[in-house]
């Protein structure tokens, strides 16, 4: 019987302890935060790769004595990728702010 009682209590007060947050909600949250650090640790590797990138052709087109072409697209390229790199990163972003003050 004290049992019984005791796992009572400790179900009430753990009812209480989260009587501020329902669980659903919590763990909404908490996956909406992990979302966002996994998608700005992907945003960070692909700007850090690119930026490597970078660096590395425009000392290979300082070098280069021929075929510049190739590198002139391969510049090209990267920095389209790097502009809709920041694009996607900063539109969304811009959107919900957006919202947010629209619907306040």
């Amino acid at each position: 019987m004290k049992k019984i009682i005791v796992i009572l209590l400790f179900l009430l007060l753990l009812n209480l302890a989260l009587a501020q947050e329902s669980g659903f909600e919590a763990i909404q949250a908490k996956i909406m935060r992990i979302i966002g650090n996994i998608i700005r640790f992907i945003f960070s590797v692909l700007m850090i790769s690119a930026s490597v990138l970078l660096i590395f052709l425009g000392v290979k087109y300082i070098l280069a004595k021929e075929k510049v072409e190739e590198l002139h697209q391969s510049l090209y390229y990267l920095i389209l990728g790097l502009v809709l790199l920041i694009i996607s990163l900063f539109v969304p972003n811009l959107i919900k702010n957006l919202i947010e003050n629209l619907i306040q």
